[in-house]
């Protein structure tokens, strides 16, 4: 419902057509306000979904995607000192992986290169799904160059009282370990940061063997 209203109602379409889109480049607009994502729609967009299955069934549909080409996918779950005797439901699946840049327009909400009746087309299902099911979901991935985690969680945007969704995100490099930084030095440590103190990993050599 509020995704129909937003996208294709009165607000961007109508509105926009007078202006007659004469002139003016996208880079004019630069210093027009940003929407917003505030932390409590990571609990009500975790709504969509009544019961948990329904959630879990959500993550295994985007693994079984034909973009991701996942022939295995397995859903197991632990609780010992490799978690820190964390209660943990662990999904993985066999895909090729991703690079950061994918990883944070999937932890992000809206972005999606898919169209038509393809699964994840509107860029919010793993969002829901990882919400519905915990408070915190730690993603884990590799690819040919480079391994990376995200971490999208409310203790964290709770716990530091963040209003707007953050989302800590760290790579490596395959070859040596090295961090790979993709944005500022600073966005590297306070994502390191924030990863180790609020998920079930207290190290970065932890994490980058899970």
């Amino acid at each position: 419902g509020a995704g129909g209203a937003g996208a294709g109602g009165a607000g961007a379409g109508g509105a926009g057509a007078p202006g007659g889109g004469g002139g003016l480049s996208c880079h004019a607009y630069q210093h027009v306000q940003h929407s917003r994502v505030t932390a409590k729609y990571l609990v009500s967009n975790a709504t969509s979904h009544k019961h948990p299955f329904g959630a879990i069934a959500e993550l295994v549909d985007n693994a079984l995607d034909s973009g991701v080409c996942a022939t295995q996918f397995v859903i197991d779950f632990k609780s010992g000192p490799e978690v820190g005797g964390v209660e943990c439901l662990v999904l993985m699946d066999n895909g090729p992986g991703i690079d950061q840049s994918t990883l944070s327009k999937m932890l992000g909400f809206g972005f999606s290169e898919k169209s038509g009746q393809q699964i994840g087309q509107y860029g919010n299902g793993f969002k829901s799904g990882s919400m519905r099911l915990a408070d915190d979901a730690l993603v884990f991935t590799k690819c040919n160059e480079t391994k990376s985690v995200g971490f999208l969680s409310q203790t964290f945007l709770r716990e530091e009282k963040i209003e707007d969704v953050r989302i800590p995100m760290v790579t490596w490099s395959n070859d040596d370990d090295a961090r790979v930084v993709s944005g500022t030095p600073e966005e590297t440590t306070e994502s390191l940061a924030a990863i180790t103190k609020y998920s079930v990993f207290n190290t970065e050599e932890a994490l980058m063997n899970p």
